[in-house]
């Protein structure tokens, strides 16, 4: 396993050991270590999206109860972002970029703070999250992607009423 720091602080990109012979392949996601290197104490849920091709998805945060997330995509390919909405961070306003696929068996690390979303770019995908914190609706916040300079190969061919209604970047809620 590596870890490779990101342009927004504390997010990581991991290259997972991946062991292939005749049989397939084999790679472990999450162990003890990682969240030691991290400093996350435990992982409360352990969740799975399946997305559509063209599907956006985000720009996804809590405030007063926030997340940290593993990010890993199990099927597919997805092009992965993270902002920083950090107000005191030194990489607030940030975007780190990530290719997630079933072929590359990468995971994308976001600490506390950082608001989530992707686009699906194979005909279908599915990521894997293992997330330290609980999902409360009344703190869910969002993001508006059209807000951003997201350096993406097409436009988005779908996304839910909800992410697209999200404030703009100027106008969200900081954390």
């Amino acid at each position: 396993m590596k870890m490779i720091r990101q342009n927004v602080e504390g997010c990581v990109l991991i290259k997972n050991d991946v062991y292939d012979d005749e049989r397939g392949l084999f790679f472990e996601v999450m162990n003890e270590e990682i969240l030691n290197n991290l400093s996350v104490p435990k992982i409360d849920q352990v969740n799975i999206s399946k997305s559509k091709y063209g599907v956006f998805r985000g720009f996804h945060y809590q405030v007063h109860n926030k997340l940290t997330q593993f990010v890993t995509c199990i099927r597919g390919e997805v092009l992965d972002f993270g902002v920083d909405l950090r107000k005191n961070s030194a990489t607030f306003g940030n975007i780190v970029k990530a290719n997630l696929s079933e072929t590359n068996h990468d995971t994308l690390y976001f600490p506390p703070g950082i608001a989530h979303g992707f686009l699906s770019i194979s005909k279908e995908s599915v990521l894997l999250y293992h997330v330290h914190g609980s999902y409360v609706q009344e703190y869910e916040r969002g993001l508006n992607f059209l807000s951003l300079d997201l350096d993406m190969p097409f436009k988005p061919e779908i996304i839910n009423k909800r992410d697209s209604s999200w404030p703009n970047f100027d106008d969200c809620e900081y954390i």
